[in-house]
């Protein structure tokens, strides 16, 4: 049984973007302006409650305008990755506050996204119940590094059941941490 759906997405590489310089205690984060435009990509990853591998996603999405733009293209890989798998109930986690709240608010979404929302919200009602929170981006290491892959390669990629290389090392961190924001370290 599928617990979560990872949602991610990233755009440009950082040497391409201004660096906003967040407090020590967080990831940096690149900062986008609103008319900024760049190639952008999605990481989803879906888990069993134990925090097992099940599917993930890396996908190129092209031309992004906002790093909102990108994590809503994200949010709609992830719902359509969760009715693929025939999961009832997923909980989507995201790491963008503005994409999460938009999703979850009534009523219909005039923003520069919302056609976007909407058709999440849509694709959302073939659920008995899922539920959309956000999360750290920290505690979402797994389908960052997706996200990244995916924005160096054309190609979208799709896995089931066998995770590929380039993650087998975060998810057995993510399940060691149980939630923490970092890997423990071996002793």
């Amino acid at each position: 049984m599928i617990k979560n759906i990872e949602l991610v997405a990233t755009s440009c590489p950082r040497s391409e973007l201004y660096h906003h310089h967040n407090p020590p205690s967080l990831d940096l984060r690149p900062t986008l302006t609103p008319n900024f435009k760049s190639r952008g990509a999605v990481g989803v990853v879906a888990r069993d409650a134990d925090g097992g591998f099940v599917a993930a996603v890396a996908k190129s999405v092209g031309e992004v305008l906002s790093a909102e733009h990108a994590e809503i293209l994200a949010t709609h890989e992830g719902v359509v990755l969760a009715l693929s798998l025939g999961t009832t109930s997923p909980i989507f986690e995201g790491d963008s506050v503005v994409v999460v709240a938009a999703v979850k608010r009534a009523g219909h979404d005039y923003s520069n996204i919302g056609n976007i929302v909407e058709d999440v919200k849509h694709l959302q009602q073939q659920f008995p119940s899922s539920l959309f929170q956000f999360t750290p981006r920290e505690a979402n290491g797994v389908a960052h590094r997706l996200a990244r892959f995916g924005l160096h390669n054309v190609d979208n990629f799709i896995w089931f059941e066998v995770p590929p290389d380039l993650i087998q090392d975060a998810l057995l961190c993510d399940v060691l941490s149980r939630g923490q924001t970092h890997c423990p370290r071996a002793l």
